[in-house]
């Protein structure tokens, strides 16, 4: 088997970036036929080649809060998909002046709040758990104990 594994990687060396996903894009289809559905997962993707994921951090690493832009609402959605937009770590950098945008906290029992850009100004948010934390750049509007108040609030806008 190591012999064939070696020349099989010769070949595969040798291979342009498009031919490489090509190949991979087949031996997914080939190992789905197969039967060996979580291999032909990590290859394929609705028929797309992966090209690798994107590495989460663990929960603890993570800021005690979320930011998202605001598009719209997505009521087909759940939990915080529902609010379509990106989420972002710099206002500045996401969110133009005076748009507004979406924070959520992360501790139980949850709370959001939607935020508008104000350079400049400061806002310090406690969560219910009593962690404050403070957002640079934003001007809190108006807060909501459930995702069901929130979506209400977000209604109005």
């Amino acid at each position: 088997m190591e012999v064939f594994y070696e020349q099989v990687m010769k070949i595969y060396r040798g291979m342009t970036l498009e031919q490489k996903e090509v190949m991979l894009k087949r031996l997914g289809e080939a190992a789905k036929e197969d039967g060996l559905m979580t291999l032909a997962a990590s290859f394929t993707k609705g028929g797309a080649v992966v090209k690798g994921g994107k590495k989460k951090k663990a929960w603890r690493a993570r800021q005690p809060y979320w930011m998202k832009t605001f598009v719209s609402y997505n009521a087909a959605a759940k939990g915080a998909d529902c609010i379509e937009g990106e989420f972002f770590f710099d206002v500045k950098n996401a969110v133009g002046i005076l748009e507004n945008f979406v924070v959520g906290t992360r501790e139980e029992p949850k709370q959001y709040y939607i935020c508008q850009r104000k350079d400049g100004s400061t806002s310090n948010i406690t969560d219910r758990s009593g962690t404050s934390f403070e957002i640079k750049d934003t001007f809190v509007i108006s807060s909501a104990d459930s995702f069901r108040e929130l979506r209400d609030l977000l209604g109005d806008l």
